[in-house]
């Protein structure tokens, strides 16, 4: 390019492009174009099953699609979209499709389709097997079907919202060789480019958050797969942005505010030394963008939720500011409240001269000293054992204790971290759980980091 200078070959091209590093670029290429990569045996097979595993998804999501357009079959698929909104654009945008009432309609169309067995279908996440028994049944049942894509736009997942009066009102394919919750984000694919261009991302829980904001022009909006933002998936969102500025827009109750805390969490971890500017969108007059942007006075809702992007604050005011919600600052009693509260968020800060600056904030507006409040910041650090420069992000630290731990704390950590070994779905509870917990014994916290950074696994054995 004799504009910017950037150069090289279509290996090099396709990663700049598509964000991705060599060997991703060349096993796009590759598979693109037919051609066999020469890679151990073992990695071979991981290749050929995963490709089939696509292979599979790509089906299911064209059976899904092709149920929905049905006249007669997807008529309540097509008319609960209807009431939400979604039209025929984005309906194909999103990959929408409708999987019906019935036990085997998607396990017979790919038996005979892609003429694989009942094994592969089960170990795909597609069907499941019945207990004590070889018979299988599908595993989403009239319900919207909402496919999960990579960045590619390959569909490695779904997530399926039912119809009925099914209990569980979401349901999602479990994780697989092509899909890990933790390391995708919905509808990144469709996003990527606004969230370039814009230089900005918004991040919302739901499916329906999502496309109801691309409906109104915030295409650069993406959700998380769950209610935490993972390091991976932190890491997706700021790949696509200069500016590193990340909005943080989930439900208004109390588990949205956790998850906004959690996200914070992770993506401190992930922005340090680099910058992330984060901020956190308070949807105004509703519990989620979706009920914001679909109420009843349209124009309103889109011009509020317009206004409150606009205005997100950043995550430390926004934190400083939940954390004295509610307090009355004219009463002594309500200034020392209130001071107690913010000590932990000001102690939070890696940066000594944004500490200072928000000690000196927060001293003038509650009207308290700030050389106690300083001495309190400080003595609630060395009291979780954070270093002077900087504070150690995403570790809930205990305080240093006075005298020895208490008898059977030692052997309470041996149990947690046997619990890692039970099974995988064990393992993934506890890494989930106990991520941001600082084991007390330093042998038993290297331990549990070293378990943690194995990842996947097949048995406890392994």
């Amino acid at each position: 390019c004799f504009g910017c200078g950037a150069g090289g070959d279509v290996f090099t091209f396709v990663q700049k492009i598509r964000k991705l590093d060599f060997v991703d670029a060349v096993r796009d290429l590759a598979g693109r174009y037919g051609v066999t990569l020469i890679e151990t045996e073992s990695e071979r097979d991981q290749f050929d099953k995963r490709s089939t595993l696509l292979l599979l998804y790509q089906q299911a999501a064209e059976y899904f699609r092709h149920l929905l357009e049905d006249p007669r079959e997807g008529i309540v698929a097509r008319e609960y979209l209807e009431k939400r909104g979604i039209t025929a654009e984005l309906t194909e945008k999103f990959r929408l499709g409708y999987a019906p009432p019935v036990w085997d309609g998607l396990l017979r169309y790919l038996s005979k389709s892609a003429q694989v067995t009942n094994e592969t279908l089960v170990e795909a996440g597609l069907v499941r097997r019945k207990p004590d028994s070889d018979h299988c049944y599908d595993l989403f049942r009239n319900r919207l079907m909402i496919p999960i894509q990579d960045e590619q736009g390959r569909v490695i997942a779904f997530g399926g919202r039912t119809l009925g009066d099914d209990q569980v009102k979401y349901l999602n394919s479990p994780e697989s060789l092509i899909y890990t919750k933790g390391e995708h984000l919905f509808a990144l694919n469709q996003a990527k480019d606004a969230i370039r261009e814009q230089d900005a991302v918004i991040v919302v829980e739901g499916y329906f958050d999502a496309i109801t904001c691309h409906a109104f022009g915030f295409n650069n909006t993406v959700a998380a797969l769950g209610t935490a933002l993972t390091e991976r998936q932190a890491k997706l969102l700021v790949r696509h942005t200069e500016s590193k500025r990340v909005l943080l827009c989930f439900d208004a109750d109390t588990a949205g505010a956790r998850a906004v805390e959690r996200g914070m969490e992770v993506l401190t971890q992930v922005a340090e030394g680099v910058g992330i500017e984060m901020r956190v969108v308070r949807v105004p007059g509703a519990k989620d963008p979706d009920e914001c942007l679909r109420s009843n006075d349209a124009e309103a809702g889109l011009a509020g939720f317009a206004q409150a992007v606009d205005h997100a604050p950043l995550l430390i005011d926004y934190r400083l500011d939940l954390a004295v919600e509610g307090l009355d600052y004219r009463s002594s009693s309500g200034r020392l409240e209130a001071g107690s509260r913010i000590v932990p968020v000001l102690a939070s800060l890696r940066s000594p001269i944004a500490r200072a600056e928000y000690i000196r904030q927060w001293g003038a507006k509650l009207a308290i000293s700030e050389e106690a409040l300083l001495s309190e910041v400080g003595s609630y650090r060395r009291g979780k054992r954070l270093p002077a420069g900087e504070a150690q992000p995403g570790r809930q630290m205990l305080p240093a204790a006075k005298s020895a731990p208490k008898a059977g704390c030692g052997e309470a950590e041996i149990q947690l971290l046997a619990l890692y070994l039970i099974s995988e779905d064990d393992y993934n509870v506890m890494r989930e759980k106990l991520a941001a917990e600082t084991m007390i014994d330093p042998i038993h916290q290297r331990i549990k980091e070293a378990i943690e950074a194995v990842g996947k696994f097949a048995t406890p054995e392994d």
